[in-house]
């Protein structure tokens, strides 16, 4: 019950009801950042508790198996059907969407990866493979203070739809950002990209760009000011 206006009373019992202990007047100050212990961190450190998503360039792994590029699965199943071995890693690059930022380039793009996801699924043959979603401007995957856009929503949107689909089928999808003016996936870093099994990378210049949780920089005032 109130004691005051920055003090309560407090009254304890045990698990039957039983009274223990009563506090006559309980005084609640805030906690400003001096004892909360920021004094002792120094600006532009991070913190211990708060984390944030950053990109940062994977170290070079090699450049892995050849990849198999399709735009289409029906093209490729009509390969396996006519003998050609399944290929453990698949890179399903699709052409730019119409008006990328319109809401109804989303809904193609978002419908047609589902499509592709329940087809992949369905197909018993690419059970030990994994399908990679090519995709570009979805991500801002620069640099940290860069501030790379993300230019394309559509494609953007279609990252989360595949990563709902790799969290109930892990290690069946994965999702690679690439280089803005990389049209075929060709680039160089893509191989590498592929070859990491990361399950989201991109391709920036060359560099291979994954994500990573970090400690948060702290912006606190400095005490001393």
């Amino acid at each position: 019950a109130p004691a005051g206006p920055d003090a309560v009373t407090l009254a304890v019992s045990d698990a039957t009801g039983a009274p223990v202990a009563t506090v006559d007047a309980l005084v609640l100050r805030p906690a400003g950042t001096l004892a909360l212990g920021a004094d002792r961190a120094p600006q532009g450190s991070r913190h211990q508790d708060l984390y944030a998503t950053e990109w940062v360039t994977a170290p070079p792994r090699g450049s892995g198996a050849p990849v198999h590029r399709t735009t289409d699965l029906a093209t490729l199943q009509a390969a396996v059907d006519a003998g050609a071995p399944v290929p453990g890693t698949v890179l399903l690059v699709r052409g730019e969407p119409d008006a990328a930022g319109s809401a109804a380039a989303v809904r193609t793009a978002v419908h047609q990866a589902l499509t592709d996801v329940q087809t992949w699924l369905a197909d018993d043959r690419f059970a030990g493979a994994r399908l990679v979603f090519a995709t570009r401007g979805a991500v801002s995957a620069g640099e940290a203070g860069e501030g790379e856009d993300v230019r394309n929503p559509a494609h953007s949107a279609l990252w989360g739809l595949v990563r709902s689909a790799r969290s109930e089928h892990p290690g069946r999808f994965a999702l690679l950002d690439l280089d803005a003016d990389d049209e075929h996936g060709t680039f160089p870093g893509v191989a590498a990209a592929l070859a990491s099994g990361e399950p989201e990378s991109a391709v920036r210049g060359g560099d291979v760009r994954v994500p990573r949780l970090v400690r948060v920089l702290r912006n606190d005032p400095d005490p001393s000011d």
